[in-house]
């Protein structure tokens, strides 16, 4: 078994005021403030891993952070085995993940979840089959997504959806936080 991962809290005081703690890491599409110490930025996500036979091995990997104007968490597993025959190196993995920020001010939200499994043999795609969906909001509320089948290079995109409704804000959405603005 095999257990890293990183965390770290920063705060500011003076200035425009902010506050982050993290455990693994943070939403990819989350901004911290500059400046941001590299140390507090480049977080690796906290996990385990096992070898659970000699080509069978399972990791799991998540994060979970907060900061003065958002709370953000996720988690990827990962399940994947192989073996060599005929001089080729057949390998099966299936992974399942999900990420999640949500910003207090103004509310947005961004959801991401997906699953993948293939087969490949020498690295090449026997069976590939994903579902990936995005979630965000709400001005405007946004629904994306595809599924995606392909069996010995033949590509089938089975599912795929683009949704959005509402009304766009006219603030310029970001997911940097602006705490100084919600501390005074």
């Amino acid at each position: 078994v095999m257990l890293s991962g990183d965390m770290a809290t920063y705060a500011v005081f003076s200035g425009q005021p902010y506050f982050l703690m993290s455990v693994g890491g943070y939403h990819p599409g989350f901004c911290p403030p500059v400046p941001l110490p590299p140390a507090v930025a480049d977080l690796r996500p906290f996990g385990f891993e096992v070898a659970l036979a000699d080509d069978v091995w399972f990791r799991l990997e998540s994060y979970v952070a907060i900061a003065s104007n958002a709370f953000q968490f996720g988690s990827l597993a990962v399940l994947e085995a192989s073996t060599k025959f005929l001089l080729t190196t057949y390998t099966a993995r299936g992974e399942v993940g999900f990420d999640v920020l949500l910003t207090v001010k103004p509310f947005s939200f961004i959801a991401d979840a997906h699953v993948l499994v293939s087969v490949t043999a020498g690295g090449a795609d026997l069976i590939h089959a994903e579902l990936r969906v995005h979630l965000s909001g709400p001005k405007p509320w946004l629904a994306t997504g595809f599924g995606e089948f392909e069996f010995l290079g033949i590509e089938h995109t089975a599912v795929e959806v683009n949704r959005r409704t509402g009304v766009p804000d006219n603030q310029v959405r970001t997911h940097c936080s602006q705490i100084g603005t919600l501390v005074r």
